[in-house]
């Protein structure tokens, strides 16, 4: 900004003394008859002429080093830009403190990072539903610093804390600005509107490019079981606690759920791993669904060995392509699983592309798998 100013003002003073030697110029051109005084009034532009030219390197010099440093300067994160994004997080609990991670970074490509270190600061607005806690509350992206994956990289934590439990659907916003203080000055600012979707559940998705698979954590923060079923004094929608359910017979017990989720996916992507407990139970209950896919059995076009097709896009393709798919198949896109009280279920989905990164919240604004 200093350089900036600087320059504005060169103009202005260059454009002052111009308009100014223009109007001598033009008032005195007629008096100068006689050669001696030709001479003295060129003398004269020439001494005027040696400054301006002067100072107007020197603005160059400056022009010239602070392009060559800010070509170099990378101000960037994961969720913040300048364009100041909203994101929508529906695995909030309602209940539970949610906490967000914001990764930092100096890095344009994987051959061009910042050669200085970046200090920043740090501002976080809140609404009064809830209390919003930094971790820190201003950061330094060091260029050199530690192993090749943690150089020119930083990050920040923000604790949302709700001051009552909110209910399905309520929402509450908050607003994360970070501003560089050294050597350039640059703000990236992002907002985040956290919304219940079931109370007292949450989830995430971790994952990583390379990785053969992803996992789903789902977490139940609700302390009581739902009546499912009526029976005996009970009705549907009664709240029973631990104790109460414990003391159930296996029949009566199977009528209750502190939590029923359905998860529902794309298998062309993801495919949940069969041999996990909650899917098993789901598959003897027949609690499913499927759809119907081909496999791509030899590699054609843009196609891989592995990859899945609807039948619409079959029956375009030419006869010859058609005999590299198999038969039609039903692959599971959804079912229901049940987790306890005050408990967590992880479940494993295979990616059908391996460099993908499915990470939620983080690396992507909504969540590959779909919990309801």
């Amino acid at each position: 900004m200093i350089v900036i100013e600087k320059i504005k003002n060169f103009f202005i003073f260059l454009s002052r003394r111009f308009k100014r030697y223009k109007k001598k110029t033009l008032r005195k051109y007629h008096r100068l008859s006689r050669p001696w005084q030709v001479t003295i009034a060129i003398m004269g532009i020439i001494l005027l002429a040696i400054p301006t030219f002067s100072f107007s390197r020197y603005v160059y010099t400056i022009v010239k080093d602070y392009i060559n440093m800010t070509s170099t300067f990378f101000f960037k994160s994961d969720f913040l830009s300048e364009k100041n994004p909203e994101y929508t997080i529906t695995n909030w609990s309602g209940v539970d403190a949610y906490t967000l991670t914001i990764n930092m970074n100096s890095i344009k490509n994987e051959l061009k990072r910042a050669e200085v270190d970046i200090s920043y600061a740090i501002e976080l607005e809140c609404e009064d539903s809830v209390t919003c806690l930094l971790n820190k509350d201003a950061g330094i992206i060091y260029a050199s610093n530690g192993s090749e994956d943690q150089r020119n990289r930083d990050s920040f934590t923000i604790t949302v804390t709700p001051k009552h439990a909110f209910d399905s659907n309520e929402t509450t916003r908050f607003k994360v600005k970070t501003t560089s203080t050294s050597p350039y000055t640059k703000t990236i600012s992002a907002e985040f509107v956290l919304k219940v979707e079931k109370v007292g559940i949450s989830y995430e998705i971790t994952d990583s490019p390379n990785s053969v698979y992803a996992v789903l954590r789902i977490t139940n923060s609700v302390t009581y079981y739902t009546v499912q079923q009526a029976f005996g004094s009970y009705s549907v929608g009664d709240e029973i606690d631990s104790n109460t359910y414990n003391s159930l017979s296996a029949e009566n017990k199977a009528k209750c759920a502190s939590a029923v989720l359905n998860l529902s996916f794309d298998p062309r992507v993801v495919n949940i791993d069969m041999t996990n407990s909650y899917y098993l139970d789901a598959y003897a209950k027949g609690d499913y669904t499927t759809a119907k896919y081909r496999l791509i059995e030899e590699a054609f076009n843009s196609y891989q060995v592995g990859d899945l097709i609807n039948n619409q896009t079959y029956n375009s393709l030419s006869n010859a392509n058609k005999n590299k798919c198999s038969a039609q198949y039903d692959y599971i896109n959804s079912f229901k699983i049940r987790i306890n009280p005050t408990s967590s279920a992880d479940l494993r989905f295979y990616k059908q592309d391996k460099n993908a990164n499915y990470t939620y919240p983080g690396v992507n604004a909504t969540s590959i798998i779909t919990v309801s």
